[in-house]
């Protein structure tokens, strides 16, 4: 009688534990990529757009690791930094000879609503 109420026991905890662990959102990379035409107009290079981009991602979060650099003759430049966590990334380029600005963003996540908000957010900063 112990052995056979071990033995459910047992089984009856696996068949929990692993019911329990399958209802949990499965976490994934979510990425989302989107270009702009974007009007240098009377701007002499890239750093203006650079400077913006930057501003863009720290007031969005994304200031960890913040690198940006433009190219000598000061015609492409880009910017990118992650998150405190290194869950989100996002990069921001600026193309004056192809007069347009490029940004990615991606998170690894199990809340596809969350990010989704976020990349939304960050689309819609003005740099």
């Amino acid at each position: 009688m112990k052995k056979l109420l071990t033995v459910c026991s047992a089984a009856i905890c696996f068949f929990t534990t692993a019911y329990s662990a399958e209802a949990k959102p499965k976490k994934e990379i979510i990425m989302y990529t989107t270009s702009y035409t974007y009007s240098f107009e009377e701007e002499k290079d890239v750093s203006g757009c650079v400077t913006r981009a930057t501003i863009a991602l720290t007031q969005h979060g994304l200031s960890s690791g913040l690198k940006a650099e433009t190219d000598e003759d000061g015609r492409f430049g880009y910017v990118y930094g992650w998150n405190p966590d290194s869950t989100a990334t996002a990069e921001i380029d600026c193309d004056m000879d192809g007069k347009e600005s490029n940004l990615a963003f991606s998170r690894y996540s199990d809340d596809p609503e969350g990010t989704w908000e976020t990349w939304k957010r960050l689309r819609d900063a003005k740099w």
